[in-house]
């Protein structure tokens, strides 16, 4: 098969899920792009950034917005504690293969992290 061929049957398969995607989130179609016009790798989403993996799974598997929305601000929330603490991939988060830092401790850390980063400001003045 052709280079050319194959690339436009992929695209079309990108955006089919993309469309499937939004549709299943109940997101208005005309708010998603693909990051940087590169079809398949990052869609913006109705200002989400969502990886192409992460589409294809929750068509596949039928992931409800809820679900999906719980499982990105649980990623934002925790980097924003700190960068190093890992944030699972959609798969290992719905299918509960990951353990969950609880929003109380979630709470906790972040306010660890002010009370720190106020004691730097106030020793650094």
């Amino acid at each position: 098969m052709h280079k050319a061929t194959l690339k436009k049957r992929f695209e079309n398969t990108a955006n089919d899920y993309l469309s499937e995607f939004r549709r299943l989130m109940g997101i208005d179609g005309s708010d998603a792009f693909w990051v940087g016009d590169v079809v398949g790798h990052i869609a913006c989403v109705d200002d989400l950034f969502v990886d192409y993996r992460d589409i294809r799974f929750c068509v596949d598997n039928r992931v409800d917005y809820e679900t999906f929305a719980e499982w990105y601000d649980y990623c934002v929330d925790v980097g924003s504690i700190d960068e190093r603490f890992y944030t699972p991939c959609l798969e290992d988060y719905v299918g509960d293969k990951y353990n969950k830092i609880s929003k109380k401790r979630r709470d906790e850390l972040k306010c660890l992290k002010k009370q720190f980063l106020d004691a730097v400001e106030e020793e650094i003045r």
